[in-house]
């Protein structure tokens, strides 16, 4: 739906800000990932990210993105991202 293609848009536009994406980070499964990939995603939203148990894809993308805190870092389970980080 249109809908979804613009949350989608604006989750991965380098321009967006933190405020719109924290707000997006609250929408479907997909949008989260980008929000989880974007440049601009603030330490905080990228916290309540990491906290989706039922997603490795957007923990995995948490777990690689520059602005994760540290203490982010080492509340997450690494292990389930082995087979995540050995794709081609």
């Amino acid at each position: 739906d249109l809908g979804s293609y613009v949350r989608d848009a604006v989750a991965s536009n380098n321009n967006s800000s933190q405020e719109t994406l924290h707000d997006l980070s609250h929408e479907d499964t997909d949008t989260k990932l980008l929000v989880a990939g974007n440049p601009n995603t603030s330490s905080d939203t990228l916290h309540e990210l990491s906290k989706l148990k039922y997603n490795r894809q957007i923990r995995y993308a948490v777990s690689l993105h520059k602005n994760t805190r540290p203490d982010t870092h080492q509340s997450m389970d690494k292990t389930d991202f082995k087979n995540l980080s050995e794709r081609p």
